[in-house]
């Protein structure tokens, strides 16, 4: 009997964790996978974005979905939730740090915003390709001056 009612509480606890989880998901990150990348893409290629854009999320969910049972084996049940939590996490952080205030916003304020941030690491990318050259131009003139 004493069994027997740890594995109704245990069942009962995984089912309220569970609810939990989803109602939480749903509340909070779910909508961003909708939301966001109608604002991050350009007008020009939304439609073709998105639809792309919701078909990697669908495709991934599915594979999540057909993996966990053999990742619960190989990580334990108590493993697997905690890796969900982490990467739970690590959303959040990302969110944080590089997914932009866009109430109030137009479309076009935003796509500037991120137009801003792509040509800003774009200049970052060229400025260290041009450290690379001189370095490497430099290394190239010293090994023919010693070679001479």
């Amino acid at each position: 009997v004493e069994g027997f009612s740890q594995m109704i509480n245990s069942a009962s606890l995984a089912v309220v964790g569970l609810c939990l989880a989803m109602s939480s998901f749903s509340l909070g990150f779910s909508p961003l996978t909708y939301v966001v990348p109608t604002e991050v893409f350009p007008t020009r290629v939304r439609a073709k974005a998105m639809s792309l854009a919701l078909f990697t999320t669908r495709l991934l969910a599915g594979v999540i979905s057909l993996s966990f049972l053999s990742l619960q084996e190989l990580l334990t049940p108590e493993g697997i939730w905690f890796v969900a939590a982490a990467i739970a996490g690590l959303s959040v952080v990302f969110v944080i740090l590089y997914v932009p205030e866009t109430k109030g916003r137009t479309l076009e304020e935003v796509e500037g915003v991120f137009r801003h941030r792509l040509q800003q690491s774009e200049n970052r990318v060229y400025v260290k390709f041009d450290e690379f050259a001189a370095q490497t131009r430099r290394r190239v003139t010293n090994i023919q001056c010693t070679l001479v």
